[in-house]
Order: C-alpha cells, then structure tokens, then sequence
C-alpha cells in the first residue's frame, strides 16, 4: 500500500495542458472563497417545486482558483421531508468559453463581439419607470453583441425597455452567462476573478510558480 504523504504530493508525469497545469503540481491555489449569496423568493419558490426542495446554503460553495472557478449549487429535501439530496457541481476553466474567445487561436475576438469580460448586472426588470426584484449579479458578455450582430454595443438601451416602463434594466448587457450560486458581495468576488484573468497567460496556463507572493495555496490531498 502506498504511503500518503502529508502536505500535498504528485506521481502525475503526463504535461497538463492549457489551464489544467497547476503552478505548483502538488497544488491547488485558492485565490478566494466567496460568500454564497441566499437565494430570492422566486428561487426558493423554484427550488421547492423541484420535488420539496430548498437551497443548500451551508454545502453550497464557490471558488476563485488559480485557473478556475469552481462551484457547488446543492439541494437537499425541504423541511424533512423525502425530497432529492442534489450536489451541481462545476469547474469553469479560464481558457475555455465564457471566459475565453470562441476560437482556438483567437483569431476573431469571439466573431468580432470583443473579448469576455466580467460585470456586475442588476438581475431585476423595469415596470412603469422603477426597478423590481433589484440585486447585484455577477455575469460574464462580450462589448458587443455576438454574432451576427456584433456591430451593436452589448447593452440594454431605452428602445428596449419602452423608456424603462417595461423590460430588462437600462446598462444591463443583453447578451450575458450566469452561473449559479452567486456571490454575496458581487464587487469582491468581481475583483478576485478579474486578478486572476490579469495576470493570466493567453496561451492557456497559469503563470509560473516562481515569484509569486500574497495568496496562500490551498491543499488537497
């Protein structure tokens, strides 16, 4: 039987490409683990009645990797009752869509639409001039509307909304990918997912190992 080394170790000798590659092989490194933000009434509402159902707050996660994001959106039975136990879990690497462009090589800045970037969206609609169900949501969209329309800005404008009497919030990207759960403070999180794409190699892998100070790496043996 072998012997399981304390601190983190690896047999791997097959590359890991792209962002798969660690800067460390023997670890992972956490850049945040962000507060999950509950979810609104229409969600638990939802929630419910998929089988007597809620939200897992508690088990529900969300990182902010070195090369990734990873998620968890549970479920568990609501109230006792005999509902469905249900871990949705995702890893979102930074070299693949909606983070990175649409073609191999980049050649097209994602049909001319611009590069992905990540934004703060108000999730509520317009009625009658005020904003309903109003939250901060992180989302990832393009400058410009993807193709075939990418000569147009990716926002929400007057004309779409009847002057803000009915329709999605004014600013608000028309094009954009959510993922759940979402953050509890959407600037924060914003911030740590935008330090790692910063600084994030266009080829595809994390930066070196060598030189690299402040966070501290999380280790999973």
């Amino acid at each position: 039987m072998a012997e399981v080394r304390q601190g983190g170790y690896t047999d791997r000798v097959t590359d890991m490409s792209g962002a798969v590659g660690l800067k460390d092989p023997r670890q992972i490194q956490m850049i945040m683990n962000a507060e999950v933000k509950p979810l609104n009434c229409c969600g638990n509402c939802q929630a419910c009645l998929y089988c007597c159902s809620r939200f897992d707050l508690e088990r529900s996660y969300l990182y902010v990797r070195e090369n990734s994001i990873e998620s968890n959106f549970a479920i568990s039975p609501c109230c006792g009752m005999c509902g469905i136990e249900w871990d949705h879990i995702a890893v979102t690497y930074f070299d693949r869509p909606p983070y990175a462009v649409c073609c191999a090589d980049g050649c097209c800045e994602n049909c001319c639409a611009g590069r992905q970037e990540v934004r703060i969206v108000d999730s509520g609609c317009m009625c009658c001039c005020m904003k309903c169900c109003s939250e901060e949501w992180v989302s990832v969209a393009t400058p410009k509307v993807p193709f075939p329309c990418c000569c147009i800005p990716n926002e929400v404008n007057f004309l779409m909304n009847s002057c803000g009497l009915c329709g999605p919030v004014t600013g608000n990207p028309c094009s954009k990918t959510f993922s759940f759960p979402q953050p509890m403070d959407a600037q924060a999180y914003m911030t740590a997912v935008n330090s790692v794409l910063t600084t994030f190699d266009r080829r595809g892998a994390p930066p070196a190992a060598d030189g690299v100070e402040g966070a501290e790496p999380m280790k999973r043996v």
